[in-house]
């Protein structure tokens, strides 16, 4: 993997992400009491074991998840799962956790495309405001050029270094997330967005420290009424000012509508193309349906 800037510019004007200890987090980020509710979701646990969890707890005063785990409905490793998605926090691999492939930062660290994603974030980082690093949008200039693995990739680059980071998929025709984490999603944006989840229970279980993973259970329906909605502007709003970065992973060429209502909110676009395979024409037509939104093409990521 090759990353040729273009110009690297201020795009996006956003609030300083909060102390990541403060209150003012919590809305967002964490809810209380909602581990019952995750770990059966994760365990597909019935309501009679969950009522059996209840009360061993209450009887021997114990945590929930201690309580499933002594009555061998849970392992410490399901329950460490299930905090990390309420709290907005996930747990780094050991050997119980096996990294997918695809998530070549981790699981080749030592790579030449692992030093790429980490020389993208660099350019990211460096530019005049940092601006790209704290809400960005992925766009592959035709479908296969791997604009989604880049997004997993830099956003796991991101968390590398200590950044409280959120992958969103809003690829809601197409979502590829959930099978480049290996991991199941049960709600995405449609069900954040008219309101039947909230953003702690609709984190999917990941691997990696510092990153929060908003997946996609399946294709959605009606994409651009979702991405052209109200509550998905509100909660980009709300998710910039609570992360430190936002990576937003989008429809890829310039047929699909749906990618602009998302680069119209980012400011800041990712361009990826694959060498040998994607055309410059392609590449401009792209760049040139990202500034009629408003929004500037902070640079080119070419996949070998």
């Amino acid at each position: 993997m090759t990353v040729q800037p273009l110009n690297i510019t201020a795009a996006v004007k956003t609030t300083p992400p909060q102390d990541h200890q403060s209150n003012e987090a919590a809305p967002l980020i964490a809810r209380s009491n909602r581990l019952p509710e995750i770990l059966s979701r994760l365990k597909s646990l019935s309501a009679p074991q969950i009522e059996k969890i209840y009360a061993r707890a209450i009887q021997h005063k114990e945590p929930f998840g201690k309580a499933a785990i002594h009555l061998g409905l849970a392992t410490a490793k399901d329950v460490k799962a299930a905090l990390a998605i309420q709290f907005g926090y996930h747990f780094d691999k050991s050997e119980n956790v096996k990294v997918p492939p695809a998530l070549i930062t981790v699981a080749q660290p030592f790579s030449d495309m692992a030093e790429g994603f980490r020389l993208l974030r660099t350019e990211l980082l460096t530019n005049e405001n940092g601006d790209g690093a704290r809400l960005i949008s992925i766009a592959g200039a035709a479908p296969g050029t791997g604009s989604s693995l880049v997004a997993a990739n830099l956003a796991i680059a991101f968390a590398q270094l200590g950044r409280r980071t959120l992958l969103i998929d809003a690829r809601l025709r197409n979502p590829q997330q959930a099978n480049l984490f290996a991991t199941k999603a049960q709600y995405g944006l449609e069900d954040l967005v008219d309101g039947s989840a909230e953003l702690a229970d609709a984190l999917a279980p990941c691997c990696i420290r510092n990153l929060s993973l908003l997946a996609s259970p399946a294709k959605s329906h009606d994409p651009q009424a979702i991405l052209s909605s109200q509550g998905f502007a509100h909660f980009i709003g709300e998710a910039s000012h609570q992360f430190d970065s936002v990576v937003i992973d989008t429809t890829t060429g310039t047929k699909v509508a749906d990618g602009r209502y998302v680069w119209a909110l980012t400011k800041s676009v990712l361009l990826v193309a694959r060498k040998n395979n994607s055309r410059v024409d392609d590449l401009r037509k792209l760049s040139r349906h990202i500034q009629s939104c408003g929004a500037n093409a902070v640079g080119t990521v070419m996949m070998g």
